[in-house]
């Protein structure tokens, strides 16, 4: 199995990056120490959303919707009217996704592919036309190969549709911090401008705000031959995701309370593996605790050591490369081309 390891450690200040339901930080229990915990999907939804992915892979990349009826009818209704490019989606709708009763949409989300959404637009334009479709014409509306690369690497999946199942390239863990991480509170009071001085001194407004800080490790492999075939063989669009993942990784993150606290953190460790080797999250090196000292160092000296070990127990012999922004060492181009060239392979 070919594959790329890709290792972080990103300085997180005070924020509330990803909520649980009742607005806290969300968590983790790790070693009986809480930790402050970033998921994978926040990670993803970031990368995946983000102008840099966009422009790095071309625009290749999916939409994922319960919309995908609503979509096809914007394009139709100015030539055929809205009543009749309803008419003609009806059916579509379901190669999708169970379709909703009153609604040109699904009941679940569904991630589908540039290519598919035109080639469901070409097959209601024959619909609406009075040209007489098969029913396997709608079967082949979905694929099993696709040319966005999101969908490439995050996979996805239709409850009916078991045959266009696409396996994830990527395993993505959840980012948790090195350390200790409490949940604090913040009070916090908002004035009304207008507010006459003589009638009160009191805010127009107070609320709590959980929020958390800490440095985090986070982790994701790509399974290189998975990539592959998702894409169709196409050798240079894997070399294409490959560096746009890794720069995502690098250069995005989640936005929850971003305009409150700032939270626009970024990676100063990042550490690239590559070789013929089943992937292995690199948790053990911070699974104890690192609650004092310089927290980014030890975090980096024990990523490293655990990573060499894990090499040297398993026979493994990965290549490695890695920049470090505290000490200057490295940068985020030279490793991305070490990893584009060894997806070229």
């Amino acid at each position: 199995m070919n594959t790329i390891q890709i290792s972080t450690i990103t300085p997180v200040g005070p924020g509330c990056v990803v909520r649980d339901d009742a607005g806290r930080p969300k968590s983790a229990i790790v070693n009986n120490v809480q930790r402050l915990r970033i998921p994978s999907q926040s990670l993803k939804r970031a990368l995946r959303t983000s102008s840099a992915f966009a422009e790095a892979v071309n625009g290749q990349i999916g939409i994922r919707t319960q919309r995908i009826g609503d979509l096809i009818i914007e394009r139709l209704r100015g030539e055929f009217g809205t009543e009749r490019a309803t008419a003609a989606v009806k059916d579509i709708v379901g190669v999708f996704g169970k379709a909703k009763a009153e609604k040109a949409q699904t009941e679940q989300l569904a991630f589908i592919a540039p290519e598919e959404l035109d080639a469901a637009e070409a097959l209601a334009r024959r619909i609406v036309t009075g040209e007489t479709v098969e029913a396997k014409e709608f079967d082949a509306l979905i694929h099993n190969t696709v040319r966005a690369v999101d969908i490439a690497l995050f996979g996805r999946m239709f409850a009916d549709r078991g045959e266009a199942r696409i396996t994830a390239a990527v395993s993505m863990a959840h980012s948790i911090s090195v350390g200790r991480a409490p949940t604090e509170n913040d009070f916090y009071v908002a004035i009304d401008d207008e507010k006459p001085a003589e009638e009160d001194v009191g805010a127009g407004f107070m609320g709590h705000q959980g929020f958390t800080a800490g440095v985090v490790l986070g982790w994701s492999a790509i399974n290189l031959d998975q990539l592959l075939k998702n894409l169709g063989g196409d050798r240079d669009l894997v070399e294409r995701a490959v560096g746009a993942y890794i720069r995502g990784v690098a250069t995005t993150f989640p936005g929850g309370k971003a305009a409150s606290f700032g939270t626009h953190a970024r990676p100063v460790w990042m550490m690239v593996e590559m070789g013929n080797a089943a992937p292995r999250n690199l948790i053990p090196a911070i699974y104890n605790p690192i609650n004092e000292g310089d927290q980014i160092a030890i975090a980096v000296r024990r990523v490293t050591e655990v990573a060499e070990q894990f090499d040297k127990v398993y026979g493994e012999n990965l290549e490695r490369v890695s920049f470090n922004v505290l000490t200057g060492d490295g940068t985020l181009n030279e490793v991305v081309a070490a990893a584009c060239a060894f997806a070229a392979r």
